[in-house]
């Protein structure tokens, strides 16, 4: 089994366009996972803050897409973009109102599902957001599929597990330097500042395969 490790900074604190951002971090880093099942079996890595889903909604809603709602919130901002950005009736009806209830977090992720189903692949999540896409007579790669599909929902499945794990959209360097110096493998004192220039300089003063890092990464205020 071969495996190709590839970081792309999809989504964080702030949204990054998919297709142009290629850093190992910026604004919220989560591990996904991509496995295209072939008789021989081949896996991508891949670094993707994820949240999916949605249900395809009968095409009887009319949002006018020239009227923003007037979100607020620490993550105000970004439900403003998604749903300027969404294609999904679906995505920006959930989205309108500021706020992702666990229902509508299922309704979406049938969608995104939906997706995948249409062109031969399944996707399964664990409780992270990291998502396993695996082919089912799809003949596409798996890495366009995702480009495809991952925001099939207008971006409330990414959205929800971006609240769950960052609630006050605090920066990403200053929620992971907290979370090594808490699993004690960063000295005292190490700041988001300090975070931010191991990841510039790729001098990183921890061990990046300590499970414990990784767990930092996926679960930083261990919310999960």
């Amino acid at each position: 089994m071969s495996k190709i490790k590839k970081s792309i900074n999809v989504v964080g604190g702030d949204p990054i366009d998919l297709a142009v951002k290629t850093s190992w971090i910026s604004d919220s880093v989560v591990h996904h996972f991509v496995k295209k099942s072939t008789r021989r079996s081949s896996r991508l890595g891949l670094v993707l803050v994820v949240g999916l889903s949605v249900m395809v909604l009968a095409a009887c809603s009319t949002i006018d897409k020239t009227a923003t709602p007037q979100f607020t919130g620490p993550w105000g901002d970004i439900y403003a973009y998604y749903y300027e950005t969404s294609e999904s009736e679906l995505g920006r009806e959930i989205l309108s109102d500021g706020v992702i209830t666990d229902m509508e977090f299922q309704e979406a992720m049938l969608e995104i599902e939906q997706c995948y189903l249409n062109d031969g692949f399944r996707v399964t999540y664990d409780p992270y957001g990291f998502e396993t896409v695996e082919s089912i007579g799809g003949t596409q790669d798996p890495l366009e599929e995702m480009g495809k599909c991952a925001f099939a929902d207008g971006g409330v499945v990414v959205l929800y597990y971006q609240i769950a794990r960052n609630p006050n959209h605090m920066s990403e360097e200053e929620l992971l330097a907290e979370c090594l110096v808490r699993i004690e493998v960063v000295e005292p004192g190490f700041t988001a500042q300090d975070f931010e220039r191991a990841m510039q300089s790729g001098v990183i003063p921890w061990d990046s395969t300590d499970p414990r890092v990784t767990e930092c990464y996926k679960n930083p205020l261990d919310l999960f």
